[in-house]
């Protein structure tokens, strides 16, 4: 196939390096679907590697040791209590998904027991709270969403800060702004 990617110029170890962000994350969905396309991907690099591999031990890597993408990678801000709290569980229940697929697929048992990890999803207002307390500006690849909808209908003039505008951590992550030189 002249028109098929090369999987195997990719390490999977690149996975293990993206950090996430929705500062308005409701449930989770933007996050779950994320880590499950990230998690499909790597997958395809694995299968990949050990499809291509010339030598037949290289070839019997352990998808354990080559699957790198893990939950603490994706972080989420979330008004409500019980939807943030939902993200956090459904982020575990794509997790085991994903595990149980990466183990029918090469063969091998992959568990995460005892969890180590965890997903980083915090109960406040995004146009509060300094999204670099959550995830810090330069270890975030990409932050996603929705606009924070409800927490937007209840700011007021009247409000004890008001109306604001992103504060310059928060310009840097989007892109607004540019970092200052060194």
């Amino acid at each position: 196939d002249a028109c098929r990617f090369d999987w195997t110029a990719i390490s999977p170890a690149i996975f293990g390096a993206l950090r996430f962000l929705d500062p308005a994350c409701g449930c989770g969905n933007f996050l779950i679907i994320a880590y499950r396309e990230l998690r499909a991907l790597e997958i395809e690099v694995i299968r990949e590697l050990r499809a291509s591999a010339a030598d037949p031990d290289t070839a019997e890597y352990l998808a354990t040791d080559l699957s790198v993408v893990d939950v603490d990678q994706f972080s989420g801000i979330e008004l409500g209590e019980f939807p943030a709290r939902i993200a956090e569980t459904a982020l575990w229940m794509m997790d085991h998904i994903m595990n149980t697929r990466l183990s029918l697929e090469f063969g091998q048992t992959y568990v995460r027991i005892p969890l180590r990890t965890a997903p980083r999803i915090v109960h406040g207002d995004a146009l509060e709270l300094d999204w670099a307390t959550v995830l810090p500006p330069a270890d975030c690849a990409y932050v996603f969403g929705n606009p924070p909808f409800v927490s937007a209908k209840y700011q007021t003039s009247a409000s004890p800060n008001g109306p604001r505008p992103l504060n310059r951590e928060q310009a840097v992550v989007l892109g607004i702004l540019t970092p200052p030189g060194p």
